[in-house]
Order: structure tokens, then C-alpha cells, then sequence
């Protein structure tokens, strides 16, 4: 084993927790495929404060206030599940600032005859806002097309209006798959056990929650997500191995270094140990809560034998999602939309989540709210021709506007975007002799047109 800490040998796995803050012990389903690690910073807080004295006017005392932990992450490549409809592995994530729901497949129905922009489905399975995701084959059962939609509306007779128009009109049979819905949600109680191993230092997040995202994809590129947020706490754990061995059935284990915080699920051979009551006297002797935690075997083990956090083998799946296979639609004065010639967008969400901290926390916090209104920001990046110039007359009407995206175009490795009602600002022309003139769009505000629509989004 190297005497280095090796960042290709880091293993992350995130799991949803029942009681936020407390460590929610992961397996190996709940590992994540990531191409860069998350970022866990524990700081405390404190004030400097200055005294009167006689004899100096060097010294000053700082006072502990409190202690901040903060989450990160990436950017990251952004990896659909590879299975339409299953969600991705770092899909927890996006849970404690979304809500989840996963659409059902079902099939396009012979009547009413079906068009590139209304269909009915032979089980019923779309609400208006859902984003789903259509296969349509030609008379010899080829797929000549395969993207998302939205339903915009929906009638008595469960039909339904979709937007973008398809280039195809489905058939019977077509296929509509599962699909993955993420939607805003005012009230996210949602928090995250992240536990990040190395082969020599480990690390966990507690009562993680995610507050800021930004999804961004550049034509040609692998597209990308980042994220940030706050945590309970960040706790620690080296490798050690025991200083004495143990029996089946002993209930106090001492490490050989210090280095494993309380509540650091233990792993000592084949055995799961949770360890708390950290001896502050050595800060290596515990008092173990349970043995053969998790439903493992309770055994004996030897003096010197390895100790380090429970990292199980893991199990991932993902497939990277290529930045602009699809496109960027935007409302025009007919309503239908226009395709523009985008070539970078990003979406940014800002759920403004703040820490709760009270009196008698000891600096802790204890939950998190979101006291101020969110912030979603559309940016986009478009040759300038002549279906952007009639969007750009929309948005010189300081018009509410449809907007609609999609990277990828393969079932498992795509996603969409959807704002009901998206107001940009008016935008400079700019004058670029000797190169394609391309805008930049970006939104002022991303309006609600019922409830928490203001954006969907879907793989």
C-alpha cells in the first residue's frame, strides 16, 4: 500500500438520511461514479477581541462563536444512469433540493390520430409539467427519433399537447419511457450522509443539503454540474489498526493513533463496529454502541488488526451526458418556438439555504431554512441568425417566455429543462467583424405559473 494519500483510490458514497444529521450508515448501491471528489471544510467561527491593558497592545482573545461546515462539489461530469428512467447515482443529491418523481412508461394510442404536437398515451401515466421521453419508429420499426417533451396541457379525454413539436408524429405503439422529474420544492427537508474514503484518510458529511447548482454544457463537451451547500458536521478517520485485541462480545475498542472522530462507522475485518464516546483523556479509546453493526457478525480480532471507515465494495453505473445533443428552444411570437444555434447554456439554481443556529447549540446548527426567494438564471450563447433575431423580439417585448433544453440524445444519457414563464434581459447586439455574431441571452427572472413550476428538469 502507498505511504500516500492516493486521490484514484478515493471511493464516495452518498446516502439519504432518516434523522437529519445523523450518520446514515451507506452500502455499496449508495456509492457515486464521480470524476472529482466532494469538498468537506469545517471551520470555527470566532471573534477577535481586544482588551484594555497596561502593559501591551499585542494580546487579544478570540472567542469561539460557532462552527461552519460547508459542501462542494465539482464541477463534475454530469452521468445519466444508462437506463431510461433509472435515477443517477448521484441522484440523493439532487434531493435535498429537488423533489423526485419518477414518471411511468406507457405507449402512444391509436385515436385520436397523433400529431408532432398532441398525443394520448394508452395508459394514462403525464400530468401537465411532467418532461417525458418519446421513441418514435417508421413503418419498419426503426427508431428515427428519440428526445424529451413537456406536456403543456391536458385534456378531459387525457390528451395531451406537448411542446417542443416532435419532427416526426408518433404512431401507435411508440414508446414513451420512464423519466426521472426533479421539481422545485419550497420546503426540502431532504439532508445527505456523504462519506468520502481514501487509502489513508476518510471523511464524512453529515445532515448534508445542497443549496446552489449549476448545470452547464458546451457544444462538443461532456456537460457538467456543480454544487454547494452546508453540513451538521464533517467527521474525520485515518487508518489505524488496534492497540489490544478483541473478544466477540467487547463492548470498549482503543485505536493505536488518534485521528477517528465519535460516530465513524468502523470497519475491523469483516465485522461493522459503531464506535461514539470518545475519550478526550487519549482521544483514541471508545465506547462501542453496537458490534456487528448493520447486520454483520460480531467476531474476535487480533491486536494490530486494520481499522479504518466501512467502505463496502461498490456498485456504480453512469454514462456521460454530451453537452448541446439536442438543443435549445425558446418561444416565439407564434408560440410554437424556434430551435436557436446554441452553443454553450448553463442553468443555475440558488435555493438560498441557510443554516439554523439558536441559543445552546454549542455553535452547532440544527437545521436549515430558506428565508429569502430562490434565484434560477438561464444563460445562453447563440449565432445570431434569423430564428434568434425573432426570439430577440420577444425578449425586447420584456415578454414571459417558454424555454425548453435538452442535452443528449440517447435513453439513460440525456437531460431537459423547463421554464413556464422565463423574462431575459435585453441583450447588446455585438459587432464582430470577421466572426459569426454570436448573443448572450440571460434571464432577468424565472416566473411561476402555478405553484413551484418555475423550472422542471428531467433525465
Amino acid at each position: 500500500m502507498s505511504d500516500k494519500s492516493m486521490g484514484s483510490r478515493q471511493q464516495v458514497y452518498v446516502k439519504t438520511e432518516s434523522t437529519a444529521g445523523d450518520v446514515e450508515v451507506w452500502a455499496g448501491t449508495d456509492a457515486v461514479k464521480i470524476n472529482a471528489p466532494f469538498m468537506f471544510v469545517k471551520n470555527q467561527l470566532n471573534e477577535p477581541g481586544a482588551y484594555l491593558k497596561t502593559d501591551t497592545r499585542s494580546e487579544t482573545v478570540d472567542v469561539p462563536l460557532s462552527i461552519e461546515c460547508t459542501v462542494q462539489l465539482g464541477p463534475i461530469h454530469l452521468l445519466g444512469s444508462g437506463t431510461q428512467g433509472a435515477a443517477a447515482d448521484i441522484a440523493p443529491v439532487f434531493a435535498t433540493a429537488f423533489t423526485q418523481d419518477i414518471t411511468e412508461a406507457s405507449t402512444v394510442a391509436a385515436s385520436p390520430a397523433p400529431d408532432t404536437t398532441s398525443f394520448t398515451l394508452a395508459s394514462d401515466k403525464l400530468d401537465v409539467g411532467d418532461i417525458g421521453w418519446i421513441e418514435i419508429e417508421n413503418a419498419s420499426g426503426v427508431v428515427i427519433e428519440s428526445k424529451h417533451f413537456v406536456v403543456l396541457e391536458k385534456d378531459v379525454s387525457d390528451g395531451l399537447t406537448i411542446w417542443p413539436a416532435f419532427t416526426n408524429a408518433p404512431t401507435e405503439g411508440d414508446l414513451v419511457k420512464a423519466c426521472v422529474n426533479y421539481t422545485l420544492n419550497m420546503d426540502n427537508t431532504s439532508c445527505v450522509t456523504i462519506a468520502q474514503a481514501g487509502n489513508l484518510h476518510s471523511q464524512i458529511a453529515t445532515g448534508a443539503k445542497f443549496s446552489n447548482f449549476e448545470f452547464a454544457f458546451v457544444k462538443g463537451e461532456i456537460g457538467t454540474v456543480t454544487a454547494d451547500g452546508f453540513a451538521f458536521d464533517v467527521l474525520k478517520c485515518i487508518e489505524t489498526t488496534l492497540d489490544g485485541a478483541l473478544d466477540d462480545s467487547q463492548t470498549t475498542l482503543k485505536a493505536a493513533l488518534p485521528g477517528i472522530d465519535e460516530d465513524v462507522p468502523l470497519y475491523v475485518d469483516t465485522e461493522l463496529i459503531d464506535p461514539t464516546s470518545l475519550s478526550t483523556a487519549d482521544f483514541v479509546s471508545f465506547t462501542v454502541v453496537e458490534r456487528g453493526y448493520n447486520s454483520t457478525t460480531p467476531a474476535a480480532h487480533d491486536n494490530g488488526a486494520a481499522i479504518g471507515m466501512y467502505t463496502p465494495a461498490i456498485t456504480t453505473a453512469g454514462s456521460p451526458i454530451l453537452g448541446l445533443k439536442g438543443g435549445v428552444y425558446i418561444e416565439d411570437i407564434s408560440g410554437a418556438g424556434v430551435k436557436l444555434k446554441a452553443t454553450e447554456l448553463s442553468v443555475s439554481i440558488d435555493e438560498k439555504t441557510v443554516p439554523q443556529e439558536f441559543l445552546g447549540d454549542d455553535g452547532l446548527i440544527s437545521g436549515y431554512e430558506n428565508p429569502e426567494d430562490r434565484e434560477i438564471v438561464w444563460t445562453i450563447t447563440a449565432d445570431l441568425d434569423a430564428d434568434t433575431a425573432e426570439a430577440m423580439a420577444q425578449i425586447d417585448n420584456n415578454s414571459g417566455l417558454k424555454v425548453f433544453f435538452q442535452a443528449g440524445g440517447t435513453a439513460g444519457r440525456a437531460i431537459a429543462f423547463y421554464s413556464p414563464s422565463v423574462i431575459f434581459d435585453i441583450p447588446e447586439r455585438p459587432e464582430s467583424k470577421g466572426e459569426v455574431v454570436r448573443m448572450v441571452i440571460t434571464s432577468r427572472r424565472t416566473l411561476s405559473t402555478s405553484a413551484e413550476n418555475a423550472l422542471r428538469w428531467a433525465m
